[in-house]
């Protein structure tokens, strides 16, 4: 379904804008300035990213492509287990193909924020800030939080495994903060 987008008609007063004419006025903007010739004689607006659905939808397509790579390669695991290496070696071309699917929309989200832990990102002090956040939350809040609950509902070996992840975590932002440090 198109989208529709507040625009300022004749006489000031407002009408609501297709996605197709919203797009055309944006690209109208971008044509001229980028031929370096002077903009339109009407303002241009370029939208936010960070807060808008497109921004909450691009998260949602970043995990999904993410964790579809993560669960090819261990697919193509299995797949070499049991002698198939031609079907292993699919697992592991579209595995690829899901991570670039990924970074691209990590692309657009460098210019919102991290899509795990909402802090800037794009540069690499920024990475490591957010790296740092997000393995700090996770060896600190997650993996204690989820050892706990497994280990309550009688799943003692989960909650070893949560419980080392979270060192490992802690670990990672250790590592992540000294260099960090190196570069101030």
């Amino acid at each position: 379904m198109a989208q529709a987008h507040e625009a300022s008609g004749s006489g000031g007063g407002q009408r609501r804008q297709s996605t197709v004419e919203f797009l055309s006025s944006l690209l109208a903007c971008s044509v001229p300035i980028i031929a370096g010739q002077s903009g339109p004689d009407r303002e241009c607006v370029v939208p936010e990213l960070e807060g808008s659905q497109t921004e909450q939808n691009l998260q949602a397509a970043f995990a999904i492509e993410s964790q579809a790579a993560l669960r090819y390669l261990y697919f193509a695991q299995q797949a070499d287990i049991e002698g198939q290496p031609a079907i292993a070696a699919l697992f592991r071309t579209v595995a690829e193909t899901e991570t670039g699917h990924a970074l691209g929309h990590l692309d657009f989200l460098a210019e919102a924020t991290d899509p795990i832990t909402g802090a800037p990102i794009g540069s690499t002090e920024e990475y490591l800030d957010s790296a740092v956040q997000g393995e700090t939350r996770d060896g600190e809040q997650m993996y204690p939080q989820f050892a706990e609950t497994a280990r309550a509902e009688g799943f003692g070996e989960v909650a070893d495994w949560m419980e080392s992840l979270a060192r490992a975590e802690r670990s990672q932002a250790d590592r992540f903060t000294d260099e960090r440090q190196a570069l101030e």
